[in-house]
């Protein structure tokens, strides 16, 4: 049985090293994180949210991209924004159509909506 290389850094010890070399060079003024409702943006958001304090007047945003595809995706419109609330982080929902584009199934044709969507933010 392979290993799984473990580090003793916590999360958001290595989320605050990055966040502090990243923000002086790129002059970054927000975070957005693209939050699906599922468990790695919540926990990417849930660690940013205890890190408030320690990464200075940079507040951190979600964005939700509701696709419309799936029966429960009102549900999870509603699971983010009572997470974003606990945390009392802002929250955008930004609900896309997507339209099969030539030679991509649907779930590529959603990836690059949900993209283009996010880079409205």
């Amino acid at each position: 049985m392979g290993s799984i290389t473990r580090t003793d850094i916590p999360v958001t010890e290595q989320i605050l090293h990055a966040l502090r070399e990243w923000i002086p060079v790129t002059g970054c003024r927000h975070i957005h994180v693209a939050y699906s409702g599922g468990l790695d943006s919540t926990v990417l958001l849930h660690a940013l949210a205890s890190l408030t304090d320690q990464i200075g007047p940079i507040p951190v945003h979600a964005v939700h991209v509701h696709h419309q595809l799936n029966p429960g995706a009102d549900a999870w419109v509603q699971h983010c924004r009572a997470f974003c609330k606990s945390l009392n982080i802002p929250l955008r929902i930004k609900r896309i159509t997507i339209t099969e584009k030539k030679g991509l199934g649907i779930e590529a044709a959603a990836r690059k909506a949900r993209y283009a969507a996010l880079q409205e933010v």
